[in-house]
């Protein structure tokens, strides 16, 4: 039994890596810009003066307000918005669609996988379509999985946009892209 759990695992973690991702929140608003930086005058007061020196407190002397402005540069260039975290890494389209939750666990009739073929040949040729039921114990959302592969990757990219959250007999339809190297091996878990 223990292969049958670790066998379980391995296909619940391709799962969540197959399944279609949520696009990244909205990056977050600019920072206000400092007031001081929008007041720069194209014409310095003085010709050897430079602008930020020239709102130095009257009381600083010069070496010290050379500091405070280095000081003020740095304390700038940390204020600069870094998201907090890189954006999620998008599998690119492939030419095979993974289609789940279309069917449950033993609800695979005989007209399925040519009925799958034929709504889907409106969005490009299709080359193959294959129905597979997953042999042991998943959610029943995963139970059955069934493999479009296209002639081409527009047919793909169309086919997974329209049917993705499409609903089809009661349930909510999950379509992805899948590796076609492991398609061709048949790894189909």
């Amino acid at each position: 039994m223990a292969g049958v759990a670790s066998g379980e695992e391995a296909y619940m973690r391709r799962m969540r890596m197959a399944a279609p991702l949520q696009p990244p929140p909205p990056p977050p608003p600019p920072l206000p810009v400092p007031s001081d930086s929008k007041r720069r005058s194209s014409t310095p007061t003085s010709e050897t003066t430079p602008p930020y020196q020239q709102q130095s407190h009257p009381s600083r002397h010069h070496s010290h307000d050379h500091r405070d402005q280095h000081h003020d540069s740095r304390k700038r260039s940390s204020e600069t918005i870094q998201p907090p975290f890189p954006p999620p890494h998008i599998p690119p389209p492939t030419p095979i669609v993974l289609l789940t939750n279309m069917v449950g666990g033993g609800e695979v009739d005989a007209d399925l996988e040519g009925e799958t073929a034929a709504e889907c040949g409106r969005f490009g040729k299709i080359l193959e379509c294959v129905v597979f039921e997953v042999p042991y114990q998943v959610p029943d959302g995963e139970a059955v999985r069934i493999f479009i592969r296209f002639e081409n990757v527009q047919g793909a990219i169309r086919a997974q946009k329209e049917l993705n959250g499409r609903f089809f007999g009661g349930r909510t339809v999950a379509a992805s892209f899948f590796d076609p190297q492991r398609f061709r091996i048949g790894d189909l878990v």
